[in-house]
């Protein structure tokens, strides 16, 4: 799921109109560039056009929103990992792509 920084968040939602998924992307690129979160246009939950002029958003969950994740990610103390659980043990998450996240002590679920 894409993340929000808190500015393009008070944007879209002071608008009197719904705002366009190509303007948020577009929006959101500096943070994600700066932290190191690659492309947002580049997300599974995005779609677009060729040209970047048209998008649609689709996630199952709302935008996580707030500056702290960037600055969390940019600082090495957050990593963001698109994976599905499949067991927990001491420390340890095991994912179903076989990749263990080892010294694990606090989880977020987005």
């Amino acid at each position: 799921n894409l993340a929000c920084p808190r500015v393009p968040c008070w944007f879209v939602h002071q608008g009197p109109a719904p705002v366009p998924a190509s303007m948020v992307l577009n929006m959101l690129q500096p943070m994600y560039e700066i932290s190191g979160m690659g492309d947002p246009w580049e997300y599974h939950a995005v779609t677009a056009s060729k040209d970047r002029q048209h998008a649609q958003v689709t996630q199952a969950s709302r935008f996580g929103i707030g500056d702290v994740t960037f600055l969390a990610v940019a600082y090495g103390k957050c990593e963001y990992v698109e994976d599905t659980l499949k067991r927990v043990s001491r420390h340890t998450l095991h994912l179903t792509s076989g990749r263990r996240l080892e010294e694990v002590t606090i989880v977020l679920k987005s």
